[in-house]
């Protein structure tokens, strides 16, 4: 993650978009990191202005970004507790504009060397990703989660805390699986799925639906907001 600039300086200069729960996180993490200097964070909310998270002030909203002379590196920091697809738009407008996602693994995670990471994907503490799995863009493994052998995850999927799936499952983009969710070996999910927490998958699951149970059933489609973005 170490970049040398021709002022001497050598550590990455990074921005965490969002200053919320799951910055904190990815905050702690980047401070953690010796070659990462943490310039600030950003949040559309106006009340966080001006405030700091851990110490790190939050500088304004993504236009801030613009005050910077050199473009800084940027994590996303905003989690999700649904399948909502607004996040990977954040992500997609500040790409279109030329900025890049640092991906980020903590160093007591274990991802395989024969795993592939999309841009954005944030690895965090006791997490497993096994070999010739691929998580795509903006993906978030949380802490404790497994992403066993042959996985394919799409764009903007969230594995939350202690969710573990077997080998060669398959999801579509803007998926949320839950605290604790347990999904069966070779089962597919589609696009836009939130499944609830605890929930335990046995068979494949529809685009934009909202499932839960032991085992997981459909209970509803995925709210509109969700399927419409901003």
């Amino acid at each position: 993650m170490i970049e040398s600039h021709p002022n001497g300086s050598t550590k990455k200069r990074v921005v965490v978009v969002g200053a919320g729960g799951h910055a904190k996180v990815v905050l702690d993490l980047l401070l953690s990191e010796p070659g990462i200097r943490v310039l600030g964070l950003t949040d559309r909310d106006p009340d966080k202005v001006g405030t700091a998270v851990l110490g790190v002030p939050v500088i304004g909203d993504d236009e801030a970004l613009e005050a910077f002379p050199r473009r800084p590196s940027l994590v996303l920091g905003l989690g999700t507790t649904s399948s909502d697809p607004r996040r990977r738009r954040v992500y997609e407008r500040l790409r279109d504009r030329g900025y890049s996602f640092l991906t980020l693994v903590s160093p007591d995670a274990t991802v395989s060397r024969w795993a592939a990471l999309g841009a954005g994907t944030v690895v965090l503490a006791r997490a497993v990703i096994g070999p010739g799995a691929g998580v795509g863009e903006i993906g978030l493994v949380n802490s404790g989660a497994v992403v066993e052998h042959d996985c394919h995850l799409g764009r903007n999927v969230h594995v939350a805390t202690g969710a573990a799936l077997a080998g060669h499952v398959l999801t579509g983009d803007d998926v949320h699986l839950g605290v604790g969710v347990c999904v069966k070996g070779q089962v597919r999910i589609g696009a836009g799925v939130t499944v609830g927490a605890g929930s335990c998958v046995v068979s494949d699951l529809p685009s934009n639906t909202v499932c839960f149970g032991n085992p997981c059933r459909v209970q509803k489609p995925t709210p509109a907001v969700e399927r419409d973005g901003e």
